[in-house]
């Protein structure tokens, strides 16, 4: 497979919503250091999508181009862009994805 790596991530208005009310949950609910290890970890996650942008699952039922990757019991919603990867949305499992991308 031909790595076809982008040179950075960025995250929509939405995304940056999302992680935020994950890391306020996370750390009402488990603790700072839980919190902080969740947070690194989807950061990780955003990186590692740079360099393999086409790990997520296509989900052109969703919207065209948007890909999906689990991390932990969240999905990332993401689009491959010329220079980057845009990371859409970030949604717990148990969440009615199509209520958010209606």
């Amino acid at each position: 497979m031909i790595n076809a790596g982008k040179e950075y991530y960025t995250l929509t208005y939405n995304a940056k919503f999302d992680v935020d009310g994950i890391f306020d949950y996370d750390e009402d609910r488990f603790g700072i250091d839980q919190a902080l290890k969740y947070f690194f970890g989807l950061e990780s996650l955003f990186e590692q999508l740079t360099t393999f942008p086409n790990e997520g699952i296509l989900r052109n039922d969703i919207g065209s181009g948007i890909r999906s990757i689990p991390y932990g019991s969240h999905l990332v919603f993401y689009l491959i862009t010329d220079i980057s990867i845009e990371i859409v949305r970030i949604l717990h499992q148990s969440q009615n994805t199509m209520d958010y991308f209606e």
